[in-house]
C-alpha cells in the first residue's frame, strides 16, 4: 500500500465546510502522480510512446471530510490486467475512518495510435508490489 497525506483547504470544500466531490477525484490523482514519481524513473505523463488514461471512475462516499482535516490517501493496485489496471484508493479521515474509496481503471495506450498496448515489464513490476491480485 502507498499513503498519501494532505490537509483539506477552504478552497476544495463546498458552502457546508464539506470536501466537494470533484476535489475528491483531484486528491486522488495528486496521490497517483506523487505514486508513479516516489516507484517509477520515468515521466509517464511525457513519455514519447505511452500515454495511461483513464477509462472508468467510481466513488462511494460514507464520511464527510471537513476543511482543516488531515486525510490520508492509502493507494492500492487492483486487477492488473495485459494493458490495464485498477488503481483504489481509500480516503481516511483524522479519525482513520474510511470516509470515500475511489477506484480508477487506467488503460496503456500507444501514444501515436491511441490503442491500447501492453503494460511495460517494469511498470508492471511496480503495480504489482502494490497489488495481491493480478489477472
Amino acid at each position: 500500500m502507498y499513503q498519501y497525506k494532505r490537509k483539506i483547504f477552504f478552497y476544495e470544500v463546498d458552502a457546508a465546510g464539506i470536501l466537494f466531490f470533484g476535489n475528491i477525484m483531484n486528491i486522488c490523482h495528486e496521490s497517483y502522480e506523487n505514486f508513479l514519481h516516489d516507484n517509477i524513473s520515468e515521466d509517464f505523463f511525457n513519455h514519447a510512446k505511452y500515454v495511461i488514461p483513464i477509462k472508468k471512475a467510481e466513488s462511494e462516499y460514507f464520511l464527510p471530510i471537513k476543511m482543516g482535516e488531515d486525510v490520508n490517501v492509502e493507494l492500492t493496485v487492483g486487477k492488473i490486467g495485459k494493458s490495464s489496471f485498477e488503481i483504489i484508493y481509500n480516503l481516511r479521515n483524522y479519525k482513520g475512518e474510511i470516509a470515500v474509496t475511489v477506484k480508477t481503471v487506467h488503460v496503456f495506450a500507444d501514444k501515436k495510435f491511441f490503442q491500447k498496448t501492453t503494460i511495460p515489464v517494469h511498470f508492471r513490476e511496480v503495480l504489482t508490489k502494490y497489488s495481491s491480485t493480478e489477472d
